[in-house]
């Protein structure tokens, strides 16, 4: 483990914070926009059908994927990568980690912050 990789301990948490960031990478949106925040569960039938019929082009969008479904076993290694990085900014920790205890307590009842954030834009 180094300084700065967190390894695979927080794919999907990482994926929501790039969602609620809402940013262009290479003039490219992220797919994940098109898919209505209640058909999240669809994720990749959608997106099949949006990329197969060409209603979007491939060469405009990026697909990281989903955030529907955040592992709980992701949580606890995303906790413990968060308190080895404390050490060097423990606000900014500390929020992560509030964050990922109220993930563990609500998902999947509740959606991530990324979805609720795409319902409001929708």
């Amino acid at each position: 483990m180094d300084k700065e990789s967190s390894g695979s301990a927080q794919h999907f948490l990482l994926l929501d914070e790039f969602y609620r960031t809402a940013i262009l990478l290479t003039g490219r949106y992220p797919l994940w926009w098109l898919v209505p925040p209640d058909a999240e569960g669809s994720y990749a039938e959608i997106t099949q059908l949006l990329l197969g019929n060409r209603f979007v082009k491939e060469a405009d969008v990026l697909d990281f994927g989903s955030t529907h479904t955040i592992p709980k076993s992701e949580l606890i290694g995303a906790g413990l990568w968060q308190l080895y990085k404390s050490l060097e900014s423990p606000y900014k920790s500390a929020l992560k980690l509030l964050l990922a205890e109220v993930y563990a307590r609500e998902l999947p009842e509740y959606p991530c912050l990324s979805v609720e954030f795409k319902q409001a834009v929708y």
